[in-house]
């Protein structure tokens, strides 16, 4: 009963990033790779991220004046900055740990220690990894002839699009100078389709889009009340979900709700 309960706790998420499926369709819905080497897995999250909205603005010169006002131009695309950590040291557990007892003073560190005595674990290789993020999100993919969109997910957080840049900082070596510790810091481009950008508010929204998944009982009148404190953007968010018909949702089905315009459908 003890054991138990100690074991009882929630499951840590960790963040990660999946290349989406090519769909030259702009009115499609981005769906993420089925394929398991499709998406990477953090081994920390990140203690933070950066959220960044520019806007460009003209100031034409007219003589004799110190200043003029500035001309709405346009908006540039969202993006999403952060760290991510890899590590080689043995600090940090691989993930999933395929340790039961991870979390439990004492049980824990004993039945960690055997896994590291009988190799139960594969050592972390961070070289490996890096090379792994790499191809996932910079090379070039000759099919869909640009570097792959992704989907970045983290919670409640959902991100589409594709790598801006990426620098590596590696930080502890071996003696025979395998990098043990590097750091990455990566920013991300948004890329929408149309019909997700169509619903998508203005840059002055604070909020990305959100995923939900489909409860018994649910239904999306119901969710966007939930979510904006109003059920009447059912019909947008339909439209946000490529929809056909409103009410066939499903339980465990991912709906996406985007942050919409102050103006009513």
């Amino acid at each position: 009963m003890i054991l138990d309960t100690l074991l009882a706790k929630g499951n840590l998420t960790k963040m990660t990033i999946t290349a989406l499926q090519p769909n030259p369709d702009p009115e499609s819905k981005p769906v993420p790779s089925a394929n398991p080497d499709d998406t990477f897995t953090v081994l920390v999250n990140p203690n933070t991220y950066r959220i960044n909205y520019n806007l460009n603005y003209n100031r034409p010169q007219v003589p004799g004046t110190s200043s003029t006002p500035a001309q709405y131009v346009s908006s540039e695309p969202i993006s999403i900055d952060f760290e991510i950590l890899f590590d080689g040291t043995g600090v940090i557990p691989k993930q999933p740990s395929t340790n039961p007892l991870e979390g439990v003073p004492i049980a824990g560190a004993i039945a960690g220690g055997i896994a590291g005595i009988t190799g139960g674990d594969k050592p972390y290789d961070v070289a490996k990894q890096i090379k792994t993020f790499t191809q996932l999100v910079y090379e070039y993919n000759g099919d869909q002839h640009h570097p792959k969109r992704v989907q970045i997910s983290w919670g409640n957080l959902v991100f589409f699009g594709a790598l801006k840049s990426l620098s590596y900082q590696f930080k502890l070596f071996g003696p025979d100078g395998t990098p043990l510790r590097a750091v990455a810091t990566v920013s991300f481009e948004s890329h929408l389709p149309d019909f997700l950008r169509e619903a998508i508010t203005q840059p002055s929204s604070p909020d990305l889009t959100h995923l939900r998944t489909v409860q018994e009982g649910d239904t999306l009148p119901l969710m966007c009340y939930r979510i904006y404190g109003d059920s009447t953007y059912y019909l947008a968010v339909a439209k946000a979900n490529n929809l056909l018909n409103f009410r066939r949702i499903d339980v465990g089905q991912k709906l996406f709700f985007p942050p919409l315009d102050a103006t009513k459908p």
